[in-house]
């Protein structure tokens, strides 16, 4: 299906394709770059793989990538900070050329476990001989064998997002969907993960517009169920949903846990990105990490924005670490 007008952001090429989506743009523009697309594709917006795992249409298109320092600096809360977040920089211009399909929520350890008992895997955290990381009952953060992703210090069910999971884990899951499915799946790059989550807004915080905080710890959350008693207690995930959907239908891009990408992590990579579809370095020893995790404590989950980065190592294993799926049309 062809682009019949005049879209949000300019017309369609030549060979019919809808345009791309250009930021800023707001949430009914969002489903009508959206619907186009996945009438060109002959695909639907939302789409459901075998094991439960929800998916939504992301659309090509263009935006600022990372923060001005100006930005940087005014969100700065705490004095941790002043070191560690100088690597979001310099903003660039970033087009993602093809359209993706980004898992709506968090993989679920529910559906990590189907992966398991297929395959008969053994996590890193399982294998290691070290364990993942987890709460101690003073509510210390350690690594001990008996730390995994079916124990992670608190309690879950098979709907709270999946973590204590390496890299190589999530990948390992991945490749096994992708036989299962017959489609292929990854782990989104840094840059798609970016633009999804900014989703045609502009500033510090995806899917808003005045810079508000968007981790409701002492509100309800949209569903209008709390997120988890207390406020800012490091041990606790929330249940996938908790967040709320931004404009192209994700939820949970910020406060469930940390996300990983598939990118290897350098910090001045931004300064000789290419401008189209950013892969990443072409090695390193970390991988990116992105958004901000629930428990995070207040230097890291309670305030978590659009350009914010981290990195682990690729066999680590965390309890506030887990990720979200690309499938490729």
């Amino acid at each position: 299906m062809a682009w019949a007008e005049e879209g949000p952001s300019g017309k369609p090429s030549a060979d019919g394709k809808p345009p791309q989506a250009v930021t800023p743009f707001d949430a009914a523009a969002a489903k009508k770059h959206q619907t186009a697309w996945a009438g060109y594709l002959r695909q639907p917006v939302e789409l459901a793989d075998s094991v439960g795992i929800k998916l939504k249409l992301i659309p090509p298109g263009e935006f600022e990538m990372g923060e001005t320092t100006v930005a940087i600096a005014a969100s700065r809360q705490w004095p941790y900070e002043e070191a560690t977040r100088n690597d979001e920089g310099p903003q660039h211009l970033v087009r993602i050329t093809r359209p993706f399909y980004l898992g709506v929520y968090h993989v679920t350890r529910g559906q990590f476990q189907q992966f398991v008992a297929a395959n008969h895997y053994k996590t890193e955290a399982e294998s290691n001989g070290k364990g993942g990381w987890g709460y101690d009952v003073q509510g210390l953060l350690q690594q001990k064998p008996e730390y995994n992703w079916r124990n992670p210090g608190f309690a879950q069910s098979g709907e709270h997002a999946v973590v204590n999971v390496s890299w190589n884990d999530a990948v390992a899951f991945c490749h096994w969907l992708g036989r299962k499915e017959g489609k292929e799946y990854r782990l989104p790059t840094e840059a798609e993960w970016e633009y999804a989550c900014r989703a045609g807004t502009r500033g510090l915080y995806g899917g808003t517009t005045d810079g508000g905080l968007v981790l409701p710890f002492e509100q309800q959350a949209p569903n209008g169920a709390a997120p988890y008693p207390g406020t800012c207690d490091p041990r606790h995930t929330a249940a996938i949903g908790c967040f709320g959907a931004n404009q192209f239908g994700l939820f949970d891009m910020f406060g469930s846990t940390q996300q990983m990408c598939a990118d290897w992590y350098a910090k001045d990579y931004y300064a000789a990105s290419p401008r189209d579809d950013p892969q990443g370095p072409n090695s390193g020893t970390e991988r990116v990490v992105r958004s901000g995790a629930l428990g995070g404590g207040a230097g890291n989950g309670c305030v978590a924005d659009s350009a914010r980065r981290d990195r682990l190592p690729p066999a680590a294993c965390f309890n506030l670490v887990g990720f979200r799926i690309v499938r490729v049309p």
